[in-house]
């Protein structure tokens, strides 16, 4: 697969080893969606058609798992979009929490999709039907399986490069269909010797690991929208940056504000109180202009005397 991404890169993303540039992070957002569309697309009209000629509602579950990617790459397409947008009146910190906006609307969406298909599940248990489902059926449900983790490990690699919290999500989407349809091949197998409830409590398992996934990405999305606190790594690497200006005898307060990858730093420096005001105004200015060029960070620093 990594062969595949690098040349999918090199034709769709020709910088795309500048994928810090917001540009390009933009990008790569739009091949992996654009990727799934195409692929999801066709996987869930074929699975659809499939699922009513077998009579499967494991495998019609599975159908609309697979087109809800299409919806979500549809959201992760409209956010890294959104995303791009420059500060106005209304966003003076621009547009870039509207990735983690994508993510949870991805989570809500799943949880949805779960519930839905866990309620046709248990009425499949109290009135169990037969499942067909040929060689055909079972070959095609395989070829799925492993596009669609192949499609998981495309986004998780894309996802990794950038740092990209929704292509993660996107990869485990793909991921629990790849699951999924392995699941599907079992209760065909099982369908055929007799055990037609075995269809039903499949699709239990398929609808609680949606649901599952679901609720995963909504816990942690809210968390990153409400403001969770920063990693001792990162702050060590402030108060490390910081430390190197001459002057500063003390880094305290650090309070981080998350915008996207965009992040917005407010900390106090303690400075010698014999200092004229110009020069502990200095020394803050260093200090901001040294958190921009090392750690790609907005800062603000507030002086006190020592």
């Amino acid at each position: 697969m990594r062969f595949i991404t690098r040349n999918l890169l090199k034709i769709f993303v020709k910088d795309s080893e500048e994928f810090q540039k917001p540009e390009v992070r933009a990008k790569y957002g739009y091949l992996e969606a654009w990727v799934s569309i195409v692929v999801n697309t066709a996987l869930s009209i074929i699975k659809l058609i499939l699922g009513i000629i077998s009579n499967s509602i494991a495998l019609i579950a599975d159908a609309f798992h697979t087109f809800s990617d299409v919806i979500t790459s549809g959201i992760v397409l409209a956010g890294f979009k959104i995303s791009r947008r420059p500060a106005d009146k209304e966003h003076p910190f621009g547009h870039g929490r509207i990735e983690p906006l994508s993510t949870l609307i991805i989570g809500v969406l799943l949880v949805v999709a779960g519930f839905h298909f866990l309620q046709n599940s248990f009425t499949r248990i109290l009135h169990p039907q037969e499942v067909k489902g040929g060689i055909r059926i079972l070959i095609f449900m395989v070829l799925s399986a492993y596009i669609k983790e192949e499609m998981a490990i495309f986004a998780i690699e894309l996802g990794k490069r950038i740092k990209g919290e929704t292509l993660l999500a996107d990869a485990w989407h793909h991921r629990t269909d790849a699951l999924a349809s392995l699941l599907i091949i079992i209760s065909i197998v099982a369908s055929h010797f007799g055990y037609f409830i075995i269809d039903s409590l499949l699709g239990l398992l398929i609808s609680a690991l949606i649901i599952f996934m679901g609720i995963k990405f909504v816990y942690s999305t809210s968390s990153r929208l409400l403001g969770y606190a920063p990693s001792n790594e990162v702050l060590h690497r402030i108060m490390e940056e910081s430390y190197r200006v001459k002057g500063v005898e003390n880094v305290h307060d650090i309070e981080i504000h998350e915008y996207g990858e965009e992040l917005r730093v407010s900390l106090h420096i303690k400075v010698e109180p014999e200092l004229l005001v110009v020069s502990a105004h200095q020394i803050a200015e260093a200090v901001e202009d040294r958190l921009r060029e090392k750690l790609k960070v907005s800062a603000v620093v507030h002086i006190d005397p020592l």
